[in-house]
């Protein structure tokens, strides 16, 4: 038998944390995922919206206004939003 982890996180220091016998254990691979832009954000967000809110809810500019305060915090990671920085 097999057993896989998967570890997900924002913070790169993550794979230090681990004891050296954890780390003797594991077979790391790391694979960076680049942030998103607006642009990127901005589709996912409306992909979001499409498949859980029901029709009419949201304004249209709702989604645009949300990329665009997102992209005024972090230029280089539209994830950043004004709650977690």
């Amino acid at each position: 038998m097999k057993i896989g982890v998967v570890g997900i996180s924002n913070e790169f220091k993550f794979r230090e944390k681990p004891s050296p016998k954890v780390k003797d254990i594991l077979c790391e691979e790391e694979i960076l995922f680049p942030p998103y832009d607006a642009n990127e954000l901005q589709n996912i967000l409306k992909q979001r919206a499409d498949s859980v809110l029901y029709d009419d809810v949201l304004e249209s500019d709702v989604i645009l206004l949300c990329t665009a305060f997102s992209a005024q915090i972090s230029s280089t990671d539209a994830t950043i939003t004004p709650e977690s920085s």
